[in-house]
């Protein structure tokens, strides 16, 4: 998902949500993508033929999914600061198996149905109490996914940083924190650094990279 500057919440439409009539639930089954960019190799290149140049032209939206930080900004009296507004929306979803999983511009990571837009969980940590992150503020392209290839029985795990520079770990089936990960979860990235560092100066917008 992407756009331009925005005066108010915005509502978002995810990219695996543009397919043909019967194609989404097909695209769910079968295919993943398990980074933003398709892969380690950044080819962002989908293996699909159910969409091509003959069809492309009667593409429709399958569903939309509306981002939770909408109602952040509409509930909550902290959001009516323009420094707290978001400017531009740069998330593109991962899939695996038959989930999506995303996070907005306000680090609330999501799994949501590929075949429906349904919200399946949703996990808020709250990094947007530090305050709006320097340069480009409130955004966030996205998590990476790892699962343990010893244990393939075992959850998978979102990895992501906040805005708080937070580097975060949760499962990607309920969405709740790896305690074993860092601090109950978390890994502060500001520690140990030479000097001490207002956090939301310290900002990592981009997904990690998983090596073994």
């Amino acid at each position: 998902m992407s756009g331009g500057a925005q005066p108010g919440p915005v509502a978002a439409l995810l990219g695996a949500a543009l397919l043909l009539p019967g194609v989404a639930q097909v695209w769910a089954q079968d295919t993943d993508w398990p980074t933003i960019t398709g892969g380690n190799d950044a080819g962002r290149y989908a293996a699909l033929d159910q969409i091509d140049s003959g069809n492309f032209a009667r593409l429709e939206p399958a569903w939309r999914w509306r981002l939770p930080d909408n109602d952040l900004m509409a509930n909550d009296p902290r959001f009516e600061d323009a420094s707290m507004k978001q400017r531009t929306h740069v998330t593109t979803p991962i899939k695996i198996g038959d989930r999506l999983y995303v996070v907005t511009g306000y680090g609330i990571a999501a799994a949501v149905d590929p075949a429906t837009g349904t919200t399946v969980w949703q996990h808020d940590p709250q990094s947007y109490g530090h305050g709006r992150p320097t340069n480009h503020g409130f955004t966030h392209k996205g998590p990476s996914f790892w699962s343990d290839p010893e244990r393939p029985e075992a959850p998978g795990r979102l990895i992501y940083a906040s805005t708080d520079a937070i580097l975060r770990a949760v499962y990607a089936d309920e969405g709740t924190p790896v305690r074993s990960f860092g601090n109950h979860g978390g890994v502060d990235l500001t520690a140990g650094l030479h000097r001490a560092v207002e956090r939301r100066k310290y900002t990592v917008s981009s997904p990690a990279t998983i090596c073994r």
